[in-house]
Parts: structure tokens; C-alpha cells; sequence
């Protein structure tokens, strides 16, 4: 499903609402000592971030789904478009802001344990705002995903979970 398309005539779909960013994803063969140089097994760019990795999911899975967050023109998001679109996934809700830089993630994989050390640059991307969901026809989605963050609250005019007792959102 490329961008601004739809799913099958009627079928409702899912959208995610949250963070997509650039994964750089080293592997090697253990993990490096503090102020040393280490050579990677394998080194790829993939695409990342919790709602744009749960729509990839969905896609394979066969559900109808849509991405909603922000990108910034450039190579980076020329990269997530076109792996979207390889999924299936529509972009048509993508926030495209004029400034910022896409959020990219420097991920070190252990080969020999399997465990992962994640390094978040989280740029100053601003994030998708209530004006840019309100621009989105609801009807046409079956499952609304949002990607919590304290930023995507604020950003969208909610008051977010606190995580206190007494919360609606809580979930102790």
C-alpha cells in the first residue's frame, strides 16, 4: 500500500501514530571495551521506532495499516519512505516538517550473547501536532495505535498518563 493508498473497498485499517528514525545497526563479534576500536561482523540501515516497527507487524501480518509521525526531507527519509512502501504501509499521514532532523538510533548488537546496546540521538524533530491529526479522516481506521511519549501527548493537546494510581491511564 504506497502512500495515500487505501485498503481493500471498504476495509477499515490500522494507524499508528509515533516515532519512526533510522536504525544503524552494527554487529559484532562481542562487545567492544570502553575506548577501544572493534571492527563489525555486519553494519545495515533499517527503519525503527515503535508505531513505524508495529506497522510493519500489521503489514506482514496482512492488516491494512497507515504510519502517522514526522519526517524531515532529506536521504534519511527517502530511506524509511521507500522501505514503507515496500511493506505496504501508507505514509499519506506523515507530518513532513520543514526543520529538524530524522531521530537515528546507533544500535550494537553482540553476536555472541545476542544482547543489544541502543544509543538514541532524539533530534529536534518536532513532533506530529493535534493539527495535523485533525487533518486525518478517523473513519477510515478500524484501530487507532499511539505510540505513547511525553512529547506526543503535549504535542497533540492531551494530558498525558502521570503512572500515578488514580490515573485513567494507569495501569498497575
Amino acid at each position: 500500500m504506497a502512500a495515500g493508498a487505501g485498503g481493500a473497498a471498504g476495509e477499515r485499517r490500522i494507524l499508528c501514530v509515533g516515532l519512526v528514525c533510522l536504525d544503524i545497526i552494527s554487529v559484532v563479534e562481542t562487545f567492544p571495551a570502553e575506548d577501544s576500536d572493534t571492527r563489525c561482523v555486519s553494519q545495515r540501515w533499517q527503519r525503527g521506532g515503535n508505531a513505524s516497527n508495529s506497522c510493519t507487524v500489521l503489514a506482514l501480518l496482512g492488516a491494512p495499516c497507515a504510519f502517522m509521525g514526522s519526517l524531515a526531507p532529506g536521504p534519511v527519509a527517502d530511506f524509511i519512505a521507500a522501505d514503507f512502501q515496500r511493506r505496504g504501509v501508507d505514509t499519506a499521514h506523515v507530518a513532513w516538517q520543514p526543520r529538524g532532523d530524522v531521530p537515528c538510533a546507533c544500535c550494537i548488537v553482540n553476536a555472541s550473547s545476542g544482547s543489544r546496546t541502543i544509543i538514541l540521538h532524539d533530534t529536534n524533530l518536532p513532533d506530529a501536532t493535534a493539527r495535523d491529526f485533525e487533518r486525518v479522516d478517523l473513519s477510515q481506521y478500524k484501530w487507532i495505535h499511539f505510540e505513547v511519549s511525553t512529547g506526543l501527548w503535549g504535542s497533540l493537546g492531551i494530558e498525558g498518563p502521570t503512572g500515578m494510581e488514580g490515573d485513567p491511564f494507569y495501569c498497575g
